[in-house]
């Protein structure tokens, strides 16, 4: 089976896509709602509340109260980053 016809039966049955590895770009981590996660520069843990393709809410415990934020998927990531890098 070629990349395209996995891609399409891929389609056919989840009524979507799967991300493309063409061009030598990385596939994207792909995030759903209870998922923990950081963002790429560090901060503190944080839980997806809400999730689309595009945009994930997530909240995190910011001066022992409770914040609610949007990011993009690019700026996400399920490893906790290491501290000073």
């Amino acid at each position: 089976m070629t990349q395209r016809e996995c891609e399409e039966a891929a389609a056919q049955v989840c009524g979507q896509g799967i991300p493309s590895i063409e061009a030598g770009r990385p596939v994207p981590e792909t995030f759903a709602v209870g998922d923990v996660v950081w963002l790429k520069s560090g901060g503190p843990p944080m839980t997806v509340v809400e999730a689309d393709s595009m945009i994930f809410t997530a909240q995190f415990l910011a001066n022992g109260e409770v914040d609610t934020w949007e990011w993009p998927p690019a700026c996400l990531t399920h490893a906790k980053p290491e501290e000073g890098k």
